[in-house]
């Protein structure tokens, strides 16, 4: 959510509230342009960057649910 507050900030000091400069931005129809560039730029980073975060805890969570599976099935 932040990083989603940081790449919309710029555009509201731009274009303030204008529901039809709005409309274009979020349809991507919107003129390439520093501001909306940065601000998708930003957006996409995030996302790109969340996406090895629950594979990487997957593999950890499988390995501790196999070793215990493995060494303590017999146990109580």
């Amino acid at each position: 959510m932040h990083t989603a507050l940081l790449a919309v900030a710029p555009l509201v000091y731009k274009y303030r509230l204008e529901g039809r400069v709005w409309r274009e931005i979020l349809g991507g129809r919107a003129v390439v342009e520093e501001c909306f560039a940065g601000g998708v730029g930003a957006l996409v980073g995030a996302w790109i960057g969340a996406v090895p975060i629950p594979l990487g805890m997957f593999s950890l969570f499988s390995l501790i649910l196999r070793i215990r599976i493995v060494f303590f099935e017999g146990v109580g």
